[in-house]
Protein backbone atom coordinates (compact mmCIF):
# COMPACT_ATOMS: atom_id res chain seq x y z
CA UNK A 1 0.00 0.00 0.00
CA UNK A 2 1.00 3.25 -0.94
CA UNK A 3 -0.18 6.86 -0.61
CA UNK A 4 0.31 9.95 -2.97
CA UNK A 5 -0.17 13.03 -0.76
CA UNK A 6 0.32 15.33 -3.92
CA UNK A 7 -3.39 13.57 -4.97
CA UNK A 8 -4.86 12.05 -1.72
CA UNK A 9 -5.01 8.47 -3.58
CA UNK A 10 -3.79 5.76 -1.93
CA UNK A 11 -3.14 2.85 -3.87
CA UNK A 12 -3.78 -0.50 -2.40
CA UNK A 13 -2.38 -3.56 -4.35
CA UNK A 14 -3.27 -7.15 -3.78
CA UNK A 15 -1.12 -10.09 -4.13
CA UNK A 16 -3.34 -11.54 -7.19
CA UNK A 17 -2.39 -8.68 -9.17
CA UNK A 18 -5.32 -6.32 -8.62
CA UNK A 19 -4.93 -2.43 -8.12
CA UNK A 20 -7.20 -0.40 -5.75
CA UNK A 21 -7.20 3.45 -5.80
CA UNK A 22 -9.08 5.08 -2.88
CA UNK A 23 -9.67 8.60 -2.23
CA UNK A 24 -7.30 9.44 1.57
CA UNK A 25 -10.55 11.39 2.83
CA UNK A 26 -13.57 10.14 1.98
CA UNK A 27 -11.79 5.73 2.22
CA UNK A 28 -13.76 6.16 -1.59
CA UNK A 29 -12.98 3.08 -4.29
CA UNK A 30 -12.23 5.48 -7.21
CA UNK A 31 -10.52 2.91 -9.46
CA UNK A 32 -10.01 -0.90 -9.65
CA UNK A 33 -8.56 -3.33 -11.92
CA UNK A 34 -6.11 -5.95 -12.50
CA UNK A 35 -2.50 -4.86 -13.57
CA UNK A 36 -0.62 -8.42 -13.34
CA UNK A 37 -1.45 -11.91 -13.92
CA UNK A 38 1.19 -13.27 -11.31
CA UNK A 39 1.27 -12.88 -7.63
CA UNK A 40 2.81 -9.43 -6.45
CA UNK A 41 5.40 -9.56 -3.70
CA UNK A 42 6.28 -5.98 -3.35
CA UNK A 43 5.85 -2.58 -3.71
CA UNK A 44 7.37 1.23 -3.04
CA UNK A 45 6.73 4.71 -3.49
CA UNK A 46 7.24 6.40 -7.04
CA UNK A 47 8.30 10.04 -6.22
CA UNK A 48 8.83 10.71 -10.10
CA UNK A 49 5.07 10.18 -11.10
CA UNK A 50 3.52 10.51 -7.54
CA UNK A 51 2.62 7.00 -7.88
CA UNK A 52 4.11 3.27 -7.01
CA UNK A 53 6.20 0.61 -8.73
CA UNK A 54 5.62 -2.84 -8.16
CA UNK A 55 7.64 -6.56 -9.07
CA UNK A 56 5.81 -9.32 -9.61
CA UNK A 57 6.98 -13.28 -9.79
CA UNK A 58 7.76 -13.42 -12.98
CA UNK A 59 10.36 -9.87 -12.26
CA UNK A 60 8.12 -7.74 -14.10
CA UNK A 61 8.66 -3.61 -12.91
CA UNK A 62 4.90 -2.55 -12.83
CA UNK A 63 4.53 1.42 -12.64
CA UNK A 64 1.20 2.91 -11.90
CA UNK A 65 0.62 6.72 -11.40
CA UNK A 66 -2.52 8.69 -12.19
CA UNK A 67 -2.82 11.47 -15.35
CA UNK A 68 -2.89 15.08 -13.65
CA UNK A 69 -4.79 16.10 -16.95
CA UNK A 70 -8.02 13.30 -16.25
CA UNK A 71 -7.60 12.90 -12.63
CA UNK A 72 -10.08 16.41 -11.12
CA UNK A 73 -12.65 15.35 -13.82
CA UNK A 74 -12.66 11.21 -13.67
CA UNK A 75 -12.80 11.84 -9.76
CA UNK A 76 -15.37 14.68 -9.98
CA UNK A 77 -17.92 11.83 -11.76
CA UNK A 78 -16.85 9.15 -9.84
CA UNK A 79 -17.61 10.59 -6.87
CA UNK A 80 -20.41 12.69 -8.00
CA UNK A 81 -18.98 15.34 -6.09
CA UNK A 82 -16.31 18.45 -6.58
CA UNK A 83 -12.80 16.92 -5.79
CA UNK A 84 -11.05 18.25 -2.78
CA UNK A 85 -13.27 21.33 -2.39
CA UNK A 86 -14.91 19.65 0.60
CA UNK A 87 -18.22 20.55 -0.70
CA UNK A 88 -21.64 19.01 0.24
CA UNK A 89 -22.76 16.87 -3.10
CA UNK A 90 -26.36 17.46 -1.50
CA UNK A 91 -25.75 21.20 -1.53
CA UNK A 92 -23.25 22.96 -3.54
Amino acid sequence: MQVSQRHGIVYLVTKFGFIHLYDLESGSCIYMNRISGETIFTTAEYELLSGMIGVNRKGQVLSVAVDDDAIVNYVTRKLACPYDSGADPQNP
